[in-house]
């Protein structure tokens, strides 16, 4: 018979993991990381034994999706037992959604609102129509400049059509770019429109506050640019500190080794991360990549040759 206690933790741990979803989209490492944490003696988990939960909580009824490597929970079966706060926040929430220039934030802002607002108790719902949020309480993330900056990007990149992009790539060097036109996209709390070099055969993100302007075209976007896979293993100390970057997946682990897949990181931008781990990391894929890690280590060498 199965030990009660491991059962009741494992229980434990399922409820809990459906909580986590509830407010954190989370990859497989991030739930890996999330058991560890909760875990009275920090074990560690297997890939298995998430995909057995996931599992479990789609058994129950409990419907999910897989967003950019994230999994993300689409309803709840439960209301939850909002404060004050909680009211206050939805409300601002929507009060910002209103405001954001981007429609694909507005969009996504307005489902997380819709998903919220049924779990709202009718007396808290009174309370929630009576706030009023005050305009100035609400810092603006962008000028009006950049609003419109945004706007461009979005009619172009849904016109299908080629920009120019004029930006500072520092306070002293103004670049100018012919590109195809990909997403807005949100890191380290900056945003930054994501865009296709095909003649470099690269993806660049360029920071909206440094965008100086914005142009449409006469050429059609022949499509984005395919993100290049590399494959690369990391060990013994650094594969026990390694946390997945963005668009990073987990291909298989061991004991004291790890194979990561990125897609989609700017060439340089890896090649000088991958460098800095010296001999704990090993590009295994493409070739080309492993030649440019050679290329770089030959140059370094030559800046101490006598």
């Amino acid at each position: 018979m199965r030990n009660r206690s491991t059962t009741s933790f494992a229980s434990y741990r399922l409820f809990e993991l459906l909580k986590y979803l509830a407010n954190n989209p989370a990859t497989i490492q991030e739930i890996l990381e999330f058991l560890t944490e909760i875990d009275p003696e920090h074990r560690k988990y297997s890939t298995i034994t998430v995909y057995k939960y996931l599992h479990s909580l789609q058994a129950l009824g409990i419907p999910f999706k897989k967003v950019n490597y994230k999994y993300v929970l689409e309803k709840l079966p439960f209301s939850f037992d909002f404060s004050d706060e909680d009211i206050n926040a939805i409300k601002i929430l929507s009060f910002c959604a209103e405001n954001m220039p981007e429609a694909s934030v507005r969009n996504n802002f307005n489902e997380i609102i819709q998903l919220l607002i049924p779990k709202v108790s009718t007396k808290q719902k009174d309370y929630y129509k009576s706030i009023v949020v005050d305009n100035a309480e609400i810092s603006k993330p962008y000028t009006d400049k950049e609003k419109e900056l945004i706007a461009l990007f979005e009619k172009f990149a849904k016109d299908r059509m080629k920009a120019c992009i004029t930006y500072y790539a520092d306070k002293m060097t103004v670049k100018k770019v012919t590109v195809d036109l990909i997403e807005i996209s949100y890191k380290n709390e900056k945003s930054y429109f994501k865009v296709s070099d095909s003649i470099k055969g690269q993806i660049i993100l360029i920071g909206i506050k440094n965008v100086i302007s914005i142009e449409q075209l006469t050429q059609k976007s022949k499509g984005i640019f395919i993100p290049t896979t590399v494959t690369y293993t990391i060990k013994d100390d650094l594969k026990k500190a390694y946390t997945l970057k963005e668009g990073e997946r987990l291909a298989s682990s061991s004991e004291n080794s790890a194979v990561i897949v990125n897609k989609g990181e700017d060439k340089t931008e890896l090649i000088r991360r991958l460098l800095g781990y010296c001999d704990l990391c090993e590009i295994e894929t493409p070739k080309s990549y492993r030649d440019e890690i050679v290329s770089e280590l030959d140059k370094m060498l030559k800046n101490y040759e006598e």
